[in-house]
């Protein structure tokens, strides 16, 4: 039997922690997070009982941007999987706030085909008129998660559908929605229709981290149309006003970034600069596949080009590996790509080929997809110059 007093005990750490959580800004998340392993200490200890369950809930939610914004969330989702399970049912709210944030851990983990499934289950929770709002915040979600699946139609309904329904009084939520329609436009060639989009967004956005995400995919859609110039301000003014100890996940999205723009100008030492800043903070953290896997293929790739084979190779192939751990199939068809120009560059056309097969098998089964037609279109065409370079017999 639990003794009353540790019951109270827990309750009180419990409040004490709600109070420390209740205004996550920078400067209160680098204070606190030292403190992180004792905060998940804590967590497991209150889900144990039922009279601590809903209260440990409150916090878990409460810390969503410390956990999403320093890269805590392999550790932390594990435990609002487990609050989903031993919360009761009643409240639905309660339970419904857990079910959207978990999915938001499980995008951010890139396990999308997961998360369309906790956002459905959640969806089923808000079906009352008076909860149009949180219709549209699964709607908002399940557009974010389709946007990464690449089904830019279905993304395109769910965002269409949260402006609709979304009140004026959540100007944040209007802000992502705008967004990550901007996002979809750029990726889809429509330049100008995305940077009306993300101008848009900056008009509702609030908090600095927000700002940041809208600018950084105004870079992206620079960046695409090849005005380099542009994006590199950009992400130069981002990486000076972000900490990197505070913004960790948004941090290395634009080194990435940078560097890519850098690799693009073939200012390789200075692409290769980015990228492993942007590996030196993967490793010190756990989880982050897709990322992990991004800085891989783009070291590969300067390193290619830099004649570094051997530890392009290496690179390429650890990226194929973290990309099919991140289930992310199209873009570990991007790697095996780039794998394959290694392989032609040294001349070993017959595993250039076989490379090209797995980039060919993989972007076939996305024909909706205009990032798989566009490697279905590039490879093919490589693969029938390659072949024609094969001596014969």
């Amino acid at each position: 039997m639990i003794s009353p007093r540790f019951v109270q005990g827990l309750q009180s750490y419990l409040a004490h922690w709600l109070a420390q959580t209740a205004v996550l800004d920078d400067d209160a998340i680098r204070q606190l997070n030292p403190d992180f392993p004792n905060l998940l200490r804590v967590v497991e200890l209150g889900l144990v009982l039922p009279e601590t369950q809903a209260q440990t809930a409150e916090l878990m939610l409460q810390c969503f941007f410390w956990v999403e914004q320093v890269g805590h969330v392999p550790q932390w989702q594990p435990w609002v999987a487990l609050a989903v399970q031993r919360v009761p049912a009643a409240p639905n709210r309660l339970r419904f706030r857990l079910l959207k944030q978990l999915a938001q851990f499980q995008r951010l983990q890139y396990q999308l085909d997961t998360a369309v499934a906790t956002l459905q289950e959640a969806e089923q929770l808000v079906y009352a008129p008076a909860d149009k709002p949180l219709l549209a915040e699964i709607h908002l979600n399940l557009c974010q998660v389709y946007h990464l699946k690449r089904d830019y139609r279905t993304a395109e309904t769910y965002g269409r559908l949260a402006l609709r329904h979304l009140p004026d009084n959540l100007p944040r939520l209007t802000a992502i929605t705008l967004r990550t329609l901007g996002f979809m436009a750029s990726e889809q060639g429509q330049y100008v229709q995305a940077e009306a989009y993300l101008q848009d967004s900056l008009n509702y956005v609030h908090l600095p981290q927000d700002r940041a995400l809208t600018l950084n995919g105004l870079a992206i859609t620079y960046q695409q149309q090849e005005q380099y110039d542009q994006a590199l301000a950009i992400y130069d003014e981002l990486l000076a006003m972000l900490d990197s100890a505070t913004h960790t996940h948004l941090f290395i999205d634009v080194q990435l970034n940078k560097g890519g723009a850098l690799h693009s100008l073939g200012r390789l030492e200075a692409a290769e600069s980015a990228f492993q800043a942007a590996e030196d903070l993967l490793r010190q953290r756990s989880g982050l596949s897709f990322q992990k896997a991004l800085a891989a293929n783009h070291l590969g790739c300067v390193w290619r080009d830099q004649g570094r084979f051997a530890a392009a190779e290496a690179s390429l192939r650890r990226s194929i590996q973290q990309f099919a751990l991140a289930d992310a199939e199209l873009y570990q068809a991007n790697a095996w790509g780039n794998l394959a120009k290694l392989y032609a560059r040294q001349g070993r056309q017959d595993e250039a080929l076989v490379c090209l097969d797995e980039v060919l098998r993989r972007a076939a089964a996305y024909p909706d997809s205009a990032f798989a037609q566009n490697l279905q279109t590039s490879y093919t065409r490589l693969r029938d110059e390659w072949r024609d370079e094969l001596p014969e017999g």
